[in-house]
């Protein structure tokens, strides 16, 4: 009976997408239904309509339950790309980013485009993307803490509820995947730690927070570059 209601309701999400002409991340959006990465929320999105003033996907004053979870995961999708500028590496971590919504936030009935919710989502966005990275900085701070002070990182005291802590990390893990661009092993910077792997992902923050350290020079120009066009979030 679940798997039923599962497979009608997936059919009406993909009816939407594919239907859309708004949505700026179409193909990822598709291959993380197709490949099962939203099922939990696909079973929880209400039909419970939003009411607004400017125009939705389908231009008109209100949206559906669809509508709405489609527009918000659109953009988080955006800000990620907006803050890594690698749709390779978006393609590689989204649906894990996608695991740390706590809150759930794609299933607000807030209405993304109210400047009054501007905070609001770019806070849980945040959380989303720095979560995995901030705990495993914590399992793995005797291999690492000296490396993260060294680059000005105390994790003890980054607070996930502080909105300019939540900013540090995110602009950290941005740098950090910059300048190891064409390593592989940045998507542990966004993975989770287990017992299993814990010894590669020891090897490979050591390796990237090192080269991100060797190379702080370049960091210090490149900040005062995102400065300059407005990067930082």
């Amino acid at each position: 009976m679940k798997n039923n209601i599962l497979t009608m309701k997936k059919k009406e999400l993909l009816k939407v997408i594919l239907n859309s002409k708004s949505i700026m991340n179409k193909s990822i959006i598709l291959e993380l239904v197709y490949n099962n990465y939203l099922d939990n929320y696909i079973c929880k999105i209400t039909t419970k309509e939003i009411h607004i003033k400017c125009p939705t996907l389908i231009k008109s004053n209100s949206m559906t339950g669809n509508e709405q979870f489609i527009r918000i995961l659109d953009n988080f999708i955006t800000y990620s790309l907006n803050i890594f500028n690698n749709t390779e590496l978006i393609n590689n971590i989204i649906s894990l980013c996608i695991k740390n919504d706590k809150n759930k936030i794609l299933l607000t009935k807030k209405y993304f485009s109210d400047n009054k919710n501007i905070k609001f989502f770019n806070t849980e966005f945040n959380k989303m993307i720095v979560s995995n990275f901030y705990n495993n900085c914590q399992i793995l701070k005797t291999e690492i803490n000296d490396l993260l002070i060294k680059i000005g990182i105390n994790i003890d005291e980054i607070n996930l509820e502080n909105y300019e802590d939540l900013k540090k990390l995110v602009n950290l893990l941005e740098e950090l995947c910059f300048v190891n661009r064409n390593r592989y092993g940045v998507v542990a910077l966004f993975e989770v730690i287990t017992k299993d792997n814990y010894k590669m992902f020891s090897m490979q923050y050591e390796l990237l927070l090192t080269n991100y350290y060797n190379n702080r020079g370049f960091i210090k120009e490149y900040r005062k570059f995102k400065e300059k066009t407005c990067m930082y979030i």
